[in-house]
């Protein structure tokens, strides 16, 4: 079947591969993300590229990293890759599902959400987190900026340019350089030590505290943010109520094996849901795996009424 002929692009605007680039819509460390026409299709699509200031070899390394990785996995709560080119003009790109609404970041800029609005966003990121860690992937960069919010409130996790296999050291790592965001590392993180999928919990849990507070809790200097929580655990305010203290609390232990796994938080926040809709508690099953939640994990749906 011949391609129907693409309609003909706006006089001065860009056009990489068959997409017609529109405005900024996100800017990161080593990327670019634009809204995009597909003159093909007729969709507009989130086009995302490498940046081109310093390091742009290891910018395009990452993108085509997070390319393979997402044509291989299916989620509800990860943005969809649908087209990607690595040579030609305007290329590598990789041309993502639009989620037509802002990140966490900017929303909470106006401000805390309410516990529900915090509990939907947490449920739906620890849901796409335990899709990767059943992958034996870790995120790596889980952040308010890093979720995406549509229409109706639902969240979905992006950006996997750093995402890991479990145990795998990065290959485009450096000594003595820490991926990820200062303010949501976790502990074994800033201290070097190997990493699992507990930093990807950890990282949710401070992202959670911050959605409920409206403060981020390891604030200040690049080097306090992250020796700070070396040093103690987040404060967490008891008027949160147990339900959320105890949830909170075992996401961001210390310790790694100590933390729930991210399919415990999915199903601990869909159980605190159920109570506001239902006026019943769900149980949370013991997670079955490496990682075991710990007694309070386990007991927490005692509490959340």
């Amino acid at each position: 079947m011949n391609q129907p002929d693409a309609p003909e692009p706006t006089e001065g605007s860009e056009i990489v591969g068959r997409y017609r680039v529109e405005e900024l819509i996100a800017l990161g460390g080593t990327a670019t993300v634009h809204r995009a026409h597909d003159l093909r299709l007729g969709r507009d699509v989130a086009l995302k590229r490498p940046r081109t200031e310093g390091g742009q070899a290891q910018h395009r390394l990452r993108l085509l990293d997070e390319g393979r990785m997402l044509a291989h996995l299916s989620h509800p709560g990860l943005v969809r890759v649908l087209d990607a080119a690595w040579e030609g003009p305007g290329a590598p790109y990789l041309a993502l599902e639009l989620v037509d609404g802002p990140d966490l970041d900017a929303t909470l800029a106006s401000g805390p959400l309410s516990r529900r609005e915090v509990a939907v966003v947490g449920r739906d990121v620890a849901s796409a987190l335990a899709y990767l860690h059943a992958e034996g992937l870790v995120h790596r960069d889980v952040k308010p900026a890093n979720v995406l919010l549509d229409s109706s409130g639902h969240a979905r996790l992006c950006d996997l340019g750093v995402t890991l296999r479990d145990g795998e050291p990065d290959p485009h790592g450096r000594p003595g350089h820490t991926v990820g965001s200062i303010a949501y590392l976790a502990p074994e993180q800033v201290l070097g030590a190997p990493l699992g999928t507990p930093v990807d919990v950890y990282a949710l849990g401070l992202m959670l505290l911050e959605a409920l507070t409206g403060r981020r809790e390891f604030d200040g200097s690049p080097e306090e943010a992250a020796w700070a929580r070396v040093h103690r655990g987040p404060t967490i305010p008891t008027s949160l109520g147990a339900g959320w203290t105890g949830l909170l609390s075992a996401m961001t232990c210390r310790e790694p094996a100590e933390r729930p796994s991210a399919r415990a938080v999915a199903e601990h926040l869909e159980a605190m849901l159920a109570v506001d809709t239902l006026g019943v508690v769900a149980p949370l099953e013991r997670p079955a795996g490496r990682h075991r939640a710990p007694v309070e994990a386990q007991e927490l749906a005692a509490t959340v009424a």
